[in-house]
């Protein structure tokens, strides 16, 4: 016995990545990059939209914290400062 839930073949997602953009990306893709982001406080939100239905209320999945590379952290540049005065 096979089970089918009709209109869930296509589903389409909708993401924003609040911090970067506010703007909404529309796929059909269940995996989404992010490549060069800067450090800062970011929410992924999604949502879906079914075959015959409408946008679900967006849901935020994910918070991402990034932080500075420690190379550009102030104590980093203190010692830096520090070792080539020396």
């Amino acid at each position: 016995h096979k089970t089918t839930f009709k209109g869930f073949e296509k589903i389409k997602y909708r993401y924003q990545l609040l911090g970067q953009s506010s703007k909404w990306v529309e796929t059909e893709d269940r995996n989404v990059h992010f490549s060069l982001l800067v450090p800062g406080d970011y929410q992924l939100r999604v949502s879906y939209l079914t075959t015959g239905n409408g946008w679900s209320s967006p849901k935020t999945i994910l918070y991402i914290h990034k932080e500075k590379p420690f190379y550009l952290k102030t104590w980093f540049l203190i010692l830096t400062v520090g070792f080539l005065t020396v």
